[in-house]
């Protein structure tokens, strides 16, 4: 078990998104489009990328392959990367007289690294969000592409849940979620530049994306 303390306490600051629905998209580029840094793929390894580049050197002109957990369907990529299936569920708001059985005042973000290892945290709102990895795998080591979670594995992260905590055993769930991570063969986290071809890359953070994507961009920055 491990015990973030750094990640404790966050104020009124929350990373939980209520808005319900899909966001809208954006309508689709007419015809050939001049851009100093194209983004393949998509999430905060591009958007750092952009925003750091726009400040240091707007004048280049780069493709940045952001496609992390969907690298190995690009041709001559397939070993790159391992698609890993990543599943999260999060609970109702749950009640004060939850709280006080479960007794999980400080906020502490949780992890078990048991071989199929989850991670929870108590959100600002209340609920228990806890998540796993490669639940559930598909086999060949398929991508799921429209993060439709199975009811398996909403079932298999409650048995996880409520085995940690009992008092939610009767809680409801309210979100369940999917996405695919991609791991790299060696664990290791890649940054790197072709300056021939202006083809640049960074990915493999297998789920702590959040802060090294920011790592990313600025090192892609200064190569």
């Amino acid at each position: 078990m491990t015990d973030v303390r750094h990640a404790a306490r966050n104020g009124d600051v929350s990373f939980w998104w209520n808005q319900l629905g899909r966001p809208v998209p954006r309508a689709p580029l007419a015809g050939s489009t001049r851009a100093d840094v194209v983004i393949v793929g998509a999430g905060y390894t591009g958007l750092w990328t952009a925003y750091y580049l726009k400040k240091a050197a707007p004048q280049l002109r780069i493709v940045v392959r952001a496609t992390e957990g969907f690298t190995a369907g690009l041709r001559g990529l397939h070993r790159t990367s391992l698609p890993m299936n990543s599943s999260l569920i999060a609970t109702e708001p749950l009640a004060a007289s939850v709280w006080a059985s479960i007794g999980w005042s400080g906020r502490e973000t949780l992890g078990d690294m048991v071989h199929a290892y989850m991670y929870a945290q108590r959100t600002s709102d209340d609920r228990i969000a806890i998540g796993g990895r490669g639940v559930p795998y598909r086999f060949g080591s398929k991508t799921d592409a429209d993060g439709q979670t199975p009811q398996a594995t909403v079932d298999a992260l409650r048995d996880i849940l409520v085995s940690f905590f009992p008092a939610t055993k009767s809680a409801r769930i309210d979100h369940a979620w999917s996405g695919v991570l991609g791991v790299p063969r060696d664990w290791a986290a890649t940054v790197g530049l072709d300056p021939q071809t202006g083809l640049a890359w960074a990915g493999g953070y297998v789920g702590t994306g959040v802060a090294t994507t920011n790592l990313a961009g600025r090192t892609l920055t200064g190569i």
